[in-house]
């Protein structure tokens, strides 16, 4: 019951909410309490509609939120939720993410496959730590400048060309830029503490770059423009390499990687003393081998 004496659940009775929390808590409809809902720290809705957001008010608690929605939804309600530190939401046509600022807690936050129509509430985001845009139709990544804590960044299947505005995320270790229109690597080459890359899918031919990277363990350049892999002899951090689907000839600085464990070559044509004496030695030390 509210303060009021009544039943909370009467706002809400048979929405995309109710059937959210009962499955949280595990109890049937009926048990729902005023008490209940204010002990929830974490809530999944699918299906969310504008009401089931306005619902939200009965759960001002919640450290975890996520909402899958199909169509236009306005966020102003999650701003009263304080607390919150992770925030999903996935499928959602979004006029903006200004609602968010407030959120000081908030360091996990994903929009995957959204329509966001303005990015710039980003930029006040300063405590996050993940980030994830895939499919948000981004071309532009200079609202995320100010984003100095990150670790994680996922922006893959977007349109993005210039990776300047991440030269000074020097926090970031975990990079997904697959799926985009990239060809210059050379601003992460102040990004120290990145340990894993996915780069596919893009127009990268540079690799040197990357040299800088000593920490960097997982790196895939599948489906790019790499004809010349030499710089990544310096890498001596690598265990994890994808190069499938370049134009790579010439595979033999991979033997100065000691730690190498993996390496995706297929779709590659080697030269003959690649493919004759390199390959060979490199199966030797234990590599695993796609190809």
């Amino acid at each position: 019951m509210t303060e009021n004496g009544e039943n909370p659940r009467n706002n809400f009775s048979g929405s995309a909410f109710e059937k959210a929390v009962v499955n949280e808590l595990s109890i049937d409809a009926m048990s729902v309490t005023q008490s209940s809902l204010l002990g929830l720290e974490a809530l999944t809705i699918d299906l969310v509609s504008p009401e089931d957001l306005k619902h939200l008010v009965h759960t001002p608690n919640l450290v975890s939120l996520s909402i899958m929605c199909y169509g236009d939804v306005e966020l102003e309600e999650l701003s009263k939720l304080k607390l919150l530190s992770t925030l999903t939401i996935k499928g959602a046509n979004v006029e903006n993410v200004d609602s968010l600022v407030g959120l000081r807690n908030l360091s996990n936050l994903d929009i995957s496959n959204s329509g966001i129509g303005n990015f710039s509430g980003l930029r006040d985001l300063i405590n996050l730590r993940s980030l994830r845009l895939r499919n948000c139709d981004i071309d532009d990544l200079d609202v995320l400048h100010r984003l100095k804590n990150l670790n994680v960044l996922n922006i893959n299947e977007n349109n993005v060309e210039d990776l300047r505005p991440l030269s000074d995320l020097g926090d970031l270790e975990i990079l997904d830029i697959e799926g985009n229109e990239i060809s210059n690597l050379e601003p992460l080459s102040s990004l120290r503490h990145l340990t894993w890359i996915h780069a596919t899918r893009n127009s990268i031919g540079d690799l040197g770059p990357l040299t800088f990277l000593a920490k960097l363990e997982s790196l895939n350049l599948g489906h790019n423009k790499v004809t010349n892999i030499d710089a990544l002899s310096k890498i001596t951090s690598l265990r994890w390499l994808g190069l499938a689907f370049n134009n790579i000839r010439d595979i033999s600085s991979l033997n100065a990687l000691p730690k190498l464990r993996y390496l995706d070559i297929e779709g590659d044509s080697f030269n003959q003393q690649s493919t004759r004496i390199h390959l060979p030695n490199l199966a030797a030390k234990g590599i695993e081998i796609f190809k």
